[in-house]
């Protein structure tokens, strides 16, 4: 747990304040070293760091670069991010434990079209103007996490996260947004002596308040809302637009871990999940805002990994099914009318081998393939897209104890998938690899970290390419 690049993939994943989604960590699960621990399966604040008897710090500066030569209309060409995170995790006393981070980031979206949205593509109601600009976002994140000892078998723990982010485009409308996040966590969970089972439950509320400004300048510059992907109502000329977004959820889940389940070596892990968010969406003057849409998404996912450890050989092998349901509707903010529906169900299956050939070298090798059947209909546009979409993974990592201080990591990623019909292309072939090193030093570990890689379309010959760079210390 105390590896730079392990850290540095777990903190990622909880500290998501500026977007509220259900089941924040199912995208980073099979990224890079990651064959899941049990705090990234159950999501339970009562499961983090379990077995860690030590106080540590972890400190990184980060930044990366997208380059979007295959871009959708409202994407940017170029997006350029640098952060920097600092991370504590304390002992108490016998029974109470203390875990804090801070996040501070940066992020510029350059020469976007149209977009006053961060991520046009994942609101059904986003705001948009007539020019093209440049957004910088930046703001702070704070999680904090408290687990108490009930007993020796039960701990209590308590999690919250709050962040800010403000952004500004720098031509007219120069559309001012601010996001303000509050996301909660409280869990239950029950460990055996000899941490051989492990189960819990939790809950979670969370609570996303955003807002936008654009001034118009002598009517040049046009603001619009969009409804769906394919119908846009234009705002009435004044001199600022606004928009609101209030979004509210919760989550709940159980977790379930045993060894020597049924025989020896054998391990289960199953979690299941579920959670609702709503958003109310207004835009129009400060002093009348008029309520254009309502949307309510429903969400179940079921997660499963059975693994068998041949200790002998040093090797591990696992299976790995997952399904998930996701269903939203959105509806006219002043009619008992249905704009859009949207179901989508996931099913995953893949294996994976993790394997020491010599003890200095450790290899994860896994293959995961996916099949979305997925329904969505829009009607004021009267367009359907039911499709059914599959996706191929395979992922090579590599950990090698160089000596007694210092390690190498090497990752290979190379998947096929077939995106939603707002990508216009059939198909994506997506290759990523990274190389990270670190050494123990007197003062702590210093760990660097270099990710690249691209996504290829199979209708054109441009890609998006990114590049990434971490820098951290560990003590």
């Amino acid at each position: 747990m105390i590896h730079c690049v392990l850290v540095l993939m777990s903190l990622t994943s909880l500290l998501t304040a500026y977007n509220n989604h259900l089941f924040q960590n199912l995208e980073f699960k099979y990224k890079y070293d990651d064959i899941m621990s049990d705090d990234n399966y159950s999501r339970n604040p009562a499961i983090f760091n379990v077995g860690v008897t030590q106080d540590y710090n972890f400190n990184t500066f980060y930044n990366g670069l997208i380059q979007n030569n295959y871009k959708r209309k409202f994407d940017p060409s170029m997006v350029r991010s640098y952060g920097a995170s600092f991370f504590s995790y304390k002992i108490l006393d016998r029974k109470s434990t203390l875990a804090t981070s801070v996040v501070i980031d940066w992020s510029k979206h350059y020469s976007e079209f149209a977009s006053l949205e961060k991520n046009f593509y994942d609101h059904y109601f986003s705001f948009a103007d007539s020019t093209t600009g440049n957004t910088t976002y930046y703001g702070p994140r704070l999680w904090v996490l408290y687990q108490r000892k009930l007993t020796d078998k039960f701990i209590s723990a308590f999690q919250i996260e709050y962040g800010i982010e403000r952004g500004l485009k720098d031509v007219y409308t120069e559309c001012m947004t601010i996001y303000r996040n509050v996301d909660v966590k409280s869990g239950l969970a029950y460990h055996s002596p000899d941490g051989s089972f492990v189960s819990g439950v939790y809950g979670r509320i969370f609570d996303r308040q955003g807002k936008y400004e654009a001034v118009e300048d002598l009517l040049d510059a046009i603001n619009f809302t969009y409804i769906g992907y394919h119908v846009y109502r234009p705002e009435s000329p004044r001199s600022s637009n606004n928009k609101s977004d209030r979004l509210t959820g919760y989550e709940s889940g159980l977790y379930f871990s045993k060894n020597n389940f049924v025989i020896s070596g054998l391990r289960l892990r199953s979690s299941i999940l579920g959670g609702a968010t709503e958003s109310t969406i207004k835009t129009g003057s400060s002093s009348q805002p008029v309520r254009v849409g309502y949307w309510v998404r429903k969400a179940v996912n079921l997660e499963n990994r059975l693994t068998y450890s041949i200790n002998v050989i040093r090797s591990e092998f696992g299976i790995i099914y997952n399904i998930n349901n996701t269903s939203d509707w959105a509806k006219h903010g002043h009619f008992e009318v249905n704009l859009l529906d949207y179901n989508a169900t996931t099913n995953e299956l893949g294996i994976d081998l993790k394997m020491m050939p010599l003890r200095f070298i450790m290899i994860k090798i896994a293959y995961l393939s996916s099949s979305s059947d997925v329904d969505y209909d829009e009607y004021i546009a009267d367009f359907t897209f039911n499709e059914k979409l599959s996706s191929n993974q395979l992922f090579f990592n590599g950990n090698i104890k160089l000596n007694s201080i210092s390690n190498l990591y090497i990752g290979y990623e190379n998947s096929v998938c077939e995106p939603y019909f707002y990508w216009d292309t059939p198909e994506f072939k997506k290759t990523n690899i990274y190389l990270a090193w670190d050494r123990l030093f007197v003062f702590g570990r210093i760990g660097i970290r270099i990710n690249a890689g691209e996504w290829n379309p199979s209708n054109s010959g441009k890609d998006i390419e990114y590049f990434g760079f971490n820098l951290s210390l560990s003590k």
